[in-house]
């Protein structure tokens, strides 16, 4: 979703948390809470500036997290396994 510029609002888990910030690359909501999800979607319909820091921090994030920045490892680890 980040890598095509599109907003992330997600609850938060052991893995998300790690590489996304709430307010600052996504949205965090509680898990199971439909009305904080919708304050959410809400909120960031009328702050054009967050649409704006979401949009280039998930991009620069997506970036970060491509496939080829970790592939080597990766096999590296499935080789030595």
């Amino acid at each position: 979703m980040m890598a095509t510029g599109g907003y992330c609002i997600v609850a938060p888990n052991e893995i998300n948390k790690e590489y996304l910030k709430d307010g600052e690359k996504c949205l965090f909501y509680k898990l199971g809470d439909t009305n904080d999800s919708i304050s959410c979607i809400d909120g960031l319909i009328s702050d054009e500036k967050l649409q704006e820091k979401l949009y280039i921090n998930g991009l620069e994030t997506a970036k970060k997290r491509d496939w080829n920045n970790y592939k080597d490892k990766i096999i590296s680890l499935c080789e030595d396994s």
